[in-house]
C-alpha cells in the first residue's frame, strides 16, 4: 500500500478528470492520507472523501445540470451559486468538514487580503462555493466576514499544507497548456485568460510534487463541457492508466 497525500487544481470542467485519475490510482494501490482542492477539483476532493467511489462520485457530475444551475443576479448580471449549494447539500448532509472519511483541505482567495484561505473544520458547503466562484462571472461568497473567491486564482495546485509531512505529494493539474489554436469568442477569450493568469501559480510548484500528472488530451475540452463529464472522466483514467509503470517507477519525483 502507498500512502500519499493528494492535491486537485481547478479547471472547471476538466475537473471532473480527477475522478478518473483517483480511480487509476487507487486500483495500484495508492491511498490517500489527505486531500487538498481548489475549485471543481475541491468538488471532486470532497466528493472522494466523503467515501463515493469515483464513478459514484461521475454520476454527480452526470446529474447536476451545472450550467443550468447557475442564474445571474437581478440587478448586476453575475451569476449566484445558491442552487448550486443545495444541490451539493443532497450530496454532503451533514454540511461538515468534521463528516469526511478523508481529511480534507478547501482553498479559496480572500478579495481583501489577496492571500489564500484555506478550511479543513466547520461547515463544508460554504468554503466549496467559495472557493469555485470565479470572480467576474460569479459572486464573491462570505464566509466569517471575509469576501472569497475562486482558489485557483492565487493558488491553482495548493500543496502548501503537506510541505511539512513526510508523505509523498502527489501533485494532479487538469489546464494543460493549449499548444495550437487561437480564441476567437469572447467565451474562448476569457477561458484563455484565466488559463494565462493561473498558469503560472502552478509552474512554481510543480517541482515540489513527488509525482505531477497532467494529463495533455485534456487540453481539447472547455472548462464549460460539463456534458463531456464521461469522456473528461475517461480521459483522466486512460492516460494515468497508460503511464502508470512509468508514473510509479519514477519513485515519486516530479515528472515534467
Amino acid at each position: 500500500m502507498i500512502r500519499v497525500n493528494l492535491v486537485l487544481s481547478g479547471g472547471g470542467a476538466r475537473g471532473i478528470a480527477h475522478l478518473g485519475i483517483i480511480k487509476a490510482l487507487q486500483e495500484a494501490g495508492v491511498h490517500f492520507n489527505r486531500i487538498s482542492g481548489v475549485s471543481m477539483g475541491g468538488i471532486s476532493g470532497a466528493l472522494i472523501a466523503k467515501g463515493y467511489k469515483p464513478d459514484q462520485a461521475l454520476e454527480f457530475f452526470r446529474e447536476t445540470n451545472i450550467p443550468g444551475l447557475l442564474r445571474p443576479g437581478f440587478y448586476d448580471g453575475i451569476f449566484k451559486m445558491e442552487k448550486f449549494g443545495e444541490v451539493l447539500k443532497t450530496y454532503f448532509p451533514e454540511n461538515s468538514f468534521d463528516s469526511l472519511k478523508i481529511p480534507l483541505i478547501i482553498s479559496a482567495s480572500d478579495l481583501e487580503g489577496g492571500s489564500t484561505v484555506y478550511f479543513s473544520s466547520g461547515p463544508l458547503i460554504e468554503p466549496l462555493l467559495a472557493s469555485s466562484a470565479l470572480p467576474i462571472i460569479f459572486r464573491p461568497v462570505s464566509v466569517n466576514g471575509k469576501y472569497l473567491v475562486d482558489g485557483g486564482l492565487i493558488n491553482n495546485l495548493p500543496l502548501e499544507p503537506f510541505l511539512d509531512e513526510d508523505l509523498a505529494i502527489i501533485g494532479c493539474h487538469v489546464n494543460p497548456w493549449p499548444r495550437s489554436g487561437n480564441p476567437r469568442s469572447t467565451l474562448q477569450i476569457i477561458e484563455r485568460s484565466i488559463q494565462l493568469a493561473i498558469y503560472g501559480t502552478v509552474r512554481t510548484r510543480m517541482g515540489q510534487c513527488h509525482l505531477f500528472i497532467e494529463p495533455p488530451r485534456l487540453e481539447k475540452f472547455a472548462m464549460y463541457d460539463f456534458e463531456k463529464a464521461d469522456e473528461i472522466f475517461q480521459t483522466g483514467y486512460r492516460y494515468t492508466i497508460e503511464n502508470m509503470d512509468n508514473l510509479l517507477a519514477t519513485g515519486f519525483r516530479c515528472e515534467r
